[in-house]
This record gives C-alpha cells, structure tokens and sequence, in this order.
C-alpha cells in the first residue's frame, strides 16, 4: 500500500480499482483469491473520509473473518477514496444464534478476509 497513514487516505484502505481485488469486479466462482491466500482477520477502521465516494454492492452477501472465524456477513455499501476500498458491513457474530442483533463495522477491503459468499458458499477452509 502507498501514502501515508490515517483514516483520510494510505494505510488504512485496501484494494485497488484495476486489480483482480476490486470488490465491483465480476467475478466467476473459481477465480477469487481467498482458497489461495493465508486468511487474516478483516481489519476495522475508525471512519470513511469525509471525500470519499459510497458505491452500492453487486453481492452484499459475504463472510468475513473476525477473531479468527469466518461469519456470514452482508456489505452495506462501499467507500473508495484515492484508489483503495473499505466496506460498511453486519456480520452475525454467532451464527448458532441469527436472533442475536449483528454488530456492524467499517473494515478495510481484503481478499484474504471478506470473501463473497456467490463465490464461496461455504467459509473459505471448510471441507
């Protein structure tokens, strides 16, 4: 990643608008990239810039890995400013339990720790 740090740009956003990690790109069900990366948790950030630019999900439905487990999630909108992604987002923090209310956070865009759940039926790792 490039810049500075800070919630205004740099180390906090992932991603990029011409990678295969761009969260908008259409993606078939065998090329994403979580199968063949080390899984980390999703990193959370403090908030978007006040610059950046909200862009709708194509496929809100995700998991998300927090804690070390994969939950299922839902993106409710994108954030994209200078070139790097973050997304808004509720998971289910105990999936046993969906009446329990989700807990919602900002995180930074990663392929190895929000994966789509069209491309991925099952948490990434499940046999």
């Amino acid at each position: 990643m490039s810049g500075g740090g800070g919630a205004a740009g740099g180390s906090y956003w992932s991603g990029g608008p011409d990678g295969p990690a761009h969260p908008n790109r259409r993606q078939g069900p065998n090329d994403s990239a979580a199968p063949n990366t080390p899984a980390r948790d999703a990193r959370r950030l403090p908030r978007p810039p006040r610059d950046a630019r909200r862009v709708e999900p194509r496929q809100p439905a995700i998991w998300v890995r927090v804690d070390g487990r994969w939950l299922p999630g839902h993106i409710q909108c994108w954030f994209t400013h200078r070139g790097r992604w973050a997304c808004w987002l509720s998971y289910q923090a105990d999936p046993a339990h969906p009446t329990v209310a989700a807990l919602w956070g900002l995180f930074a865009y990663d392929p190895a720790s929000i994966v789509s759940r069209a491309a991925h039926p099952t948490p990434p790792g499940a046999s």
